[in-house]
Order: structure tokens, then C-alpha cells, then sequence
């Protein structure tokens, strides 16, 4: 009889290793063919789950179910992953044997689903603990996958969940028991000791980039690898001056970490370089430079004259494996004048209130997005039109937007800049410019997009079009235009005719579904286009919006929105909108209308949900003096249709047009939902208050 701790501990195991093996999977498909092909991996994991027990479903009258036999389900299922990491690593990736990389993986997922569906048959009367260790093992598997990534790579992550399978295997049978627990400590000595052996060390396919540049330049060696969660990073030395090395990720895109010892006197032709051209209407900028990967942005801004350049890199390999070269790089990141910034670049930008001169975005996104064709700068949200909304937002008065890319994302980024700012407005501020030099299938010739926040003058276009002899001119203000951007930019063309006339997506790249669905929910702007949202969820005051309401006072450039429906995300961005609006916060003032409109006692709140105007420091709805509190959130009103309350505060409104929405439902989480989202309003003001602002 074995105990149901051990049972607990045998599911636990099995569905852990089920999780580690299937994001593992993602990660050596995503190194080793394409990225598109690691949805492949989770419809195996999914399809033989299910197959397992379907297959233990039609076999049942046929074969008894016992433990044992389920303990050998669950050690096949351990060695059938070995097996398919050897397969994996020592096949040759040819496109003609896609077939090979997926099918094995399938087998393992089926032994696993048979070894659990047999287990659960066999004790049913603890279906529940047992479904509740299933669970936490796949969670736990699904948390613990980034760290095994990251400390013992990809192959060793597999071995990790390899192992897991014999030790679960011994739970559940007294069957040689110290065999399958001998087995499944080799897989984990196998997984420590591969980081330096590189026993199932799995090589890129012929069709990666780096692949074929290590072929194609004789003497190149891989000298550092680094797996995390998201991407696989290989640092190869070996390429010709000024290359210090070449940084891959996920063994296609790339970006090069440069020779230097820090002195800009010894690179003078950095200095013209052609991704240095922006930074000669800007002598002197703060750059914020997003994705710098090995640097050479940095670098060029840097020898540009920047005094100061912020960098935002999302992943941390790359900016341990810069560092890494210390002063043969120069120390690039370790430099006083450049602040290095761990974090997403659309992130940064919300989070931040700093004003740049320049911000650069140098192929930040690898060469899959590119391959997509006409999906080109649809799948990263650095390229969106609210994207751009948010660049212009942090430019200074003479900033510009600085894109540099391939010829291809020219249509896509001139529909972003006419969907943002109009057709006039854009043939005033939008430059686009191709290097002049021609280049194999690695080394093509780059796109420069610019997008001033003013438009470029006469000498500015004149200093592009006659000096910079390293670009040749796509589109420049008042000089030129190739079809079919002139009848584009001159209005003559709608984006929507633009789009239709091109073989490929070409129309600008829509804003989130979240801001989509504030659009809809909440109306449009009648005095501009579309995209200029006027309500009060998801619009920033923004210097190229035309709208009434903006042209005021910034604090109070949003609007109530007409839809009366109440949702979570309705509830925190009335919190942001109160904070931003610096709405009082006194002690009496009700703090749920606050949260929901911010309708209480100065005249900037009152003007936004327009009210009366009301002196600051007053607060108009406070509470009765002799009204019952909820008893369940006695600091501030719960706002359940159940609660006294409510109906006591409702009474101060003069009709009922101005009632805050009602809840779409009843439940508790949504209650406090709101209270918490009243509590952070009020903490913020606080903070903001206490600091000065």
C-alpha cells in the first residue's frame, strides 16, 4: 500500500516536469529553427496530454491499472524526454525534417498523461488533493522554469524535468526504487555538469543567422552562452575590427559590442558615421536610447556630443554580457555619463517624466518581426500609434524620434506618423532616409526615420538633402517625396487607399484592444481623427491634439466618460485621472467618489466632471453627519446595492444624472476592488503632496 503522501508527491513531480519540459521545449525551438515554431511545442504538450488518456481510456479493459504499472508510465515518460533532448540537439535543423523535431516530443507527453490519468482512476476518493497537488506542481513547474533557464540553460532544464519523472516513478512503486532514484539524481548531475561539457548542447540551425556567419568568417568561436526566459544569448569573438564580438539572440538577430578604450579621440569616424546623422540637429542632447543591445548606439550618441544617454534594456544578459568586456568596450555601461536602465522601453516611457532631445530606437526587435512581411512592426508595441503618441509626449521642444530599420518598415512607420498627427503636420516633420551602400541578405542597407516635435525648417532641409552624403533622401520637407508617400502625405491619399493599393499591410499599427476598447466605450474626438480619443481613460494632454478640451489647462484637459458602465479598468484609471488632476484629499471628503469621478471640492475636479465650480479645500459631498458606514469597509463606503450607505450618500446628488455607475454585479472582490483603488488615490496624493508637487 503506498501512502498518499507519496501519491501526492508522484503527481506533484509528474506535472512539474510536464510544465518545465514544455516551456523548455519553446526555448530550444525558438534557438534552434524560428520563433513562430515554439506554438508548435505547446499544441504537442496540449495534444498529448490528451492522447495519454484517451489511449489509457480505450485500453482499460485490456490492461489492469495498478501503481506499478503507472510508476513505469512515469519512468518511460523520464527517459523518452532524454531521448527526445539527443534528438533534439544532435539532428541536423533542415526544414525537411521539421517533422522529426516535433513528433518526438509528442511520445513523452502521452506517457506522462497516461501515468497521471491511471493514477487518478485508481484513487478516485482523493480526486480533490490530488487535483489540488496537479495544479500546484504545474504552477510551481511554470515559476520555476525561469530560474532553472537561467542558471542551468535550456538542455538543462529539460534534464531537470527529465529527473523529475524517475523520483516520482520510485513514489509510486517499491519496484527497484533506488534505480529510478539513482536515475533521476544522474539527470540532475547531468544538467550541472552540461553547462560545462555541453553533452546535449543543442546547435542552431543552418537557416539562423549566426550559423551562417560563423561559417561564412573562418576563426569565429563562441565564447559566452546565456539562456534566460525569454531569449538565448551567445557571444561570438572572432570577426574583424572594430568588432569586438557579435551578441546573438536566440542565434539570428544581433547587435555588436564595439573596440574602444574610451577615448573619442581614437573613434573621430564615428563622428559620421550614418546612425550618427540625427544627432547634428541635436549637439548636446539627453538621449534615451531603447534596446541599445551591444551598444552602438550609445557609442555614436556618445561621440555625437550627447552629455548625457539613458539606456533601456529589457534584457539583463545583454547588459551582463557588455560589461563583460570592461575596458576593451571601454566600460560603456559602466560610464558616469550613461544610466543603465533594466526595463521594457514603452514601459519606461509611461513610468517616466523626463523630457528627451533624442530618442533612438535602433532595430530593437529581432530579424522574425522583419520576416513576417507584410506583419512587419505589428508585433512589438514600440511601433504602435499610441507608441508614438507617448515618444512625442517626452520630446523636448526641438526633440526628434529617431527609428532606424529596413527599407520595408517605411510604409508602416509614415502610416503611424499620418494616423498621429495628420497628413499636413506629417509632410512637415517626418524625414526618411536610406544608407548609401549595397549589402548581402546580413548586411542590407539601413532605413533612418525621424519624427521632429516641430516642424524641420529650411536650413535643416538643406543641411540634409546637400550635406549628408551618406543617406540618400526618401522624404524630406518641402523638397522631396517618392511616390507613393508624396500623395500620402499631401492628403490627396487616404491611409485606407494607401493600404488597399499595397501587396502588404501597410496601415498604421493600431493602438492595444485596451485602448481600443476605451475608443468605443467612451466616444471619440469630433475635432480630429479618430485616434484622438477624447475621454477621460485614455487621453493625455497632448500638444499636437487639436482638441477643445486640450487646449486648456493640462489638469483639465479630460472628460467624463457618456458610458455609464462600471469596470475594474474603469476603476483605476479614475484613480489615475484623480491623481493627475491633483484632486483634494481631506479627511471628510467621500472618498468612492473620488476613486469614481473625482467630483469633490476644488475647481479644477469640478470643472472636469462639470460641476459648479467650488472653492479649494471645501469639500461639497462629505458625509452625513449621522449616516450609518458599511460595516464591512467602515472607512469609506463599499458601494453594494445591499449597503445602507450607499442609499444615505446618494440622497446628496441633486438628480440622477450625476449618480456614479452602478456595479454590474454584487460580488465582494469588486467591492474591494474599489476600496483599495480609493485607499492607493489617496496614498499617492499624499506622497505627490509631501514631495512638493
Amino acid at each position: 500500500m503506498i501512502p498518499p503522501m507519496l501519491l501526492r508527491a508522484a503527481v506533484f513531480l509528474i506535472t512539474f516536469s510536464g510544465l518545465t519540459f514544455e516551456i523548455g521545449l519553446t526555448r530550444i525551438y525558438s534557438a534552434t529553427i524560428w520563433y513562430h515554431f515554439t506554438f508548435v511545442a505547446v499544441s504537442v504538450a496540449l495534444l498529448g496530454w490528451g492522447l495519454g488518456g484517451l489511449a489509457l481510456h480505450l485500453t482499460r479493459r485490456r490492461v489492469a491499472f495498478t501503481l506499478d504499472r503507472a510508476g513505469a508510465l512515469a519512468a518511460a515518460y523520464g527517459a523518452s524526454v532524454l531521448l527526445c533532448l539527443w534528438i533534439v540537439a544532435h539532428l541536423p535543423t533542415d526544414l525537411n525534417l521539421l517533422p522529426v523535431f516535433f513528433v518526438p516530443p509528442l511520445v513523452p507527453f502521452v506517457l506522462a498523461g497516461m501515468a497521471l490519468s491511471m493514477i487518478f482512476d485508481l484513487r478516485r476518493h482523493m480526486a480533490a488533493a490530488l487535483y489540488f497537488v496537479d495544479l500546484f506542481g504545474a504552477s510551481l513547474g511554470a515559476a520555476a522554469v525561469a530560474l532553472l533557464l537561467q542558471t542551468l540553460g535550456g538542455e538543462g532544464a529539460v534534464l531537470v524535468a527529465a529527473g523529475a519523472p524517475f523520483v516520482a516513478a520510485a513514489c509510486l512503486s517499491r519496484n527497484r526504487r533506488l534505480v529510478k532514484v539513482a536515475c533521476g539524481a544522474a539527470c540532475l548531475v547531468l544538467a550541472i555538469a552540461n553547462v560545462h561539457t555541453g553533452l546535449f548542447h543543442v546547435v542552431p540551425g543552418t537557416s539562423k543567422a549566426m550559423r551562417r556567419q560563423m561559417d561564412q568568417t573562418p576563426g569565429t568561436r563562441v565564447t559566452q552562452t546565456g539562456w534566460n526566459a525569454y531569449s538565448r544569448i551567445d557571444a561570438v569573438e572572432g570577426f574583424p575590427p572594430p568588432y569586438l564580438a557579435r551578441l546573438y539572440i536566440d542565434a539570428d538577430a544581433w547587435t555588436s559590442v564595439q573596440q574602444w578604450d574610451g577615448d573619442f579621440a581614437s573613434v573621430p569616424e564615428l563622428k559620421s558615421w550614418y546612425r550618427a546623422l540625427p544627432f547634428r540637429f541635436a549637439p548636446k542632447a539627453d538621449t534615451l536610447v531603447i534596446g541599445p543591445g551591444g551598444g552602438a548606439d550609445v557609442l555614436a550618441a556618445l561621440t555625437a556630443g550627447s552629455r548625457h544617454v539613458t539606456a533601456v534594456e529589457l534584457n539583463p544578459l545583454m547588459i551582463q554580457f557588455v560589461r563583460h568586456y570592461g575596458a576593451r568596450a571601454g566600460n560603456l555601461y559602466r560610464r558616469p555619463d550613461v544610466e543603465i536602465v533594466q526595463s521594457e522601453g514603452r514601459n519606461f516611457i509611461s513610468r517616466t517624466d523626463r523630457h528627451f532631445d533624442v530618442i533612438y530606437l535602433g532595430f530593437v526587435d529581432s530579424w522574425a518581426s522583419v520576416a513576417s512581411g507584410g506583419l512587419s512592426l505589428s508585433e512589438n508595441y514600440l511601433y504602435t500609434t499610441q507608441a508614438f503618441r507617448d515618444y512625442l509626449d517626452h520630446l523636448t521642444n526641438d526633440g526628434e524620434l529617431v527609428i532606424l530599420r529596413w527599407d520595408l518598415d517605411i510604409p508602416r512607420l509614415v502610416s503611424n506618423a499620418v494616423a498621429v498627427l495628420g497628413a499636413e503636420e506629417a509632410a512637415r516633420r517626418v524625414v526618411v532616409l536610406m544608407e548609401k551602400r549595397q549589402g548581402g541578405p546580413d548586411e542590407q542597407p539601413q532605413m533612418l526615420f525621424m519624427l521632429r516635435k516641430r516642424p524641420f525648417s529650411a536650413a535643416e532641409t538643406n543641411e540634409i538633402v546637400t550635406q549628408w552624403t551618406l543617406a540618400r533622401p526618401v522624404i524630406v520637407p518641402g523638397r522631396i517625396a517618392t511616390p507613393p508617400y508624396y500623395d500620402v502625405l499631401a492628403g490627396r491619399m487616404s491611409l485606407a487607399a494607401f493600404d488597399a493599393a499595397s501587396p502588404v499591410r501597410v496601415g498604421p499599427v493600431p493602438m492595444t484592444a485596451r485602448s481600443i476598447s476605451r475608443r468605443r466605450d467612451h466616444g471619440e474626438c469630433t475635432a480630429r481623427s479618430p485616434e484622438c480619443c477624447c475621454s477621460y481613460s485614455c487621453c493625455r494632454p497632448r500638444s499636437s491634439c487639436s482638441c477643445s478640451a486640450r487646449s486648456e489647462n493640462r489638469d483639465t484637459s479630460q472628460r467624463v466618460p457618456t458610458s455609464p458602465r462600471w469596470s475594474i479598468s474603469h476603476a483605476w484609471d479614475s484613480v489615475s485621472s484623480a491623481w493627475s488632476l491633483r484632486c483634494c484629499s481631506t479627511s471628510r471628503c467621500c472618498s468612492v467618489i473620488r476613486a469614481l469621478r473625482c467630483q469633490c471640492c476644488s475647481s479644477r475636479c469640478s470643472r472636469q466632471a462639470g460641476l459648479a465650480p467650488q472653492s479649494a479645500g471645501a469639500c461639497r459631498w462629505r458625509w452625513p453627519a449621522r449616516s450609518r458606514r458599511c460595516s464591512r469597509w467602515p472607512a469609506r463606503c463599499c458601494f453594494h446595492r445591499s449597503c445602507r450607505c450607499c442609499f444615505r450618500w446618494r440622497s446628496a446628488f441633486g438628480s440622477a444624472s450625476q449618480l456614479p455607475p452602478s456595479p454590474r454585479s454584487d460580488s465582494r472582490w469588486e467591492c474591494r476592488f474599489r476600496a483599495v483603488c480609493s485607499a492607493l488615490e489617496k496614498v499617492r496624493f499624499r506622497l505627490h503632496r509631501s514631495t512638493g508637487g
